[in-house]
């Protein structure tokens, strides 16, 4: 896992040898592919005041869940 993070941390900062980091990039892949399989849940919400957008986005007062139309 440390390898995981150092990939990612080098990646951020553009300085990525592809070679050195096979494993890791594996690593990455399967881990996005599991966590864009796992089901998610959809909840109905309010929003607070009158939506003018097309495009709205309201987050609940502890700041720790958002909630979004288009």
């Amino acid at each position: 896992m440390g390898d995981l993070f150092h990939y990612l941390e080098l990646r951020a900062q553009g300085r990525i040898k592809e070679h050195k980091f096979r494993k890791s990039w594996k690593a990455v892949l399967y881990m996005l592919e599991d966590a864009a399989a796992k089901p998610s849940q959809n909840q109905p919400c309010e929003f607070s005041g009158e939506p003018r957008a097309t495009f709205l986005m309201d987050f609940s007062p502890s700041k720790l869940r958002v909630a979004s139309t288009h």
